[in-house]
């Protein structure tokens, strides 16, 4: 839920919206609501089943609940749709979380394969080695983006899935480096 007396006034102008409503999904997830998330997301997907956005958010949103297999069908489902890097990281790093560390390491050996022809950030293989539970590759490979300037660290601070390694030095220190903690 959003807080008490928080207004929706786009929402309420567009109900419609599926970037709108994608986004109100966001917010839950970041908010650790991940029921309220998915609810969001497949509103998202009933207003446009094309958005594939929310078709791999809804699968973050199912792998923090520990619905892995739930997440593991969002992404399948929808790899085809989305860039190559993208698929392989979020499908990768769902093998590490359930064990299957050869198919990770296939998924980080087609990441090695797309950048031979487009700029794949190191964020992506940061996101496979955490779910493999390797948090000093995870955290070598977000020092990496960092130095490549990663779009996807600006959400590092706020998104779930880097929960595990919010305690450690390394990661604190990694945010402070970023600016998004004092």
């Amino acid at each position: 839920m959003l807080a008490s007396g928080a207004h929706r006034p786009d929402l309420k102008l567009d109900p419609f919206s599926a970037a709108i409503n994608m986004s109100l999904g966001m917010v839950h997830y970041c908010r650790r609501d991940y029921d309220g998330a998915i609810e969001q997301y497949r509103k998202t997907l009933e207003l446009n089943p094309n958005t594939y956005a929310a078709s791999f958010s809804i699968g973050s949103a199912y792998a923090q609940k520990s619905m892995l297999s739930e997440a593991s069908a969002a992404y399948e489902r929808n790899k085809d749709y989305v860039d190559r890097a993208v698929a392989a990281s979020f499908l990768g790093h769902i093998y590490g979380l359930t064990g299957k560390i050869s198919e990770a390491r296939a998924a980080l050996a087609e990441l090695d394969q797309v950048s031979k022809r487009s700029y794949v950030s190191c964020y992506y293989r940061g996101q496979i080695y955490l779910g493999m539970g390797d948090k000093t590759s995870a955290l070598a490979y977000l020092e990496k983006a960092l130095q490549e300037h990663g779009p996807w660290l600006i959400y590092l601070a706020v998104n779930p899935k880097w929960d595990s390694l919010r305690s450690d030095p390394r990661f604190i220190a990694l945010e402070k480096k970023i600016g998004l903690v004092n």
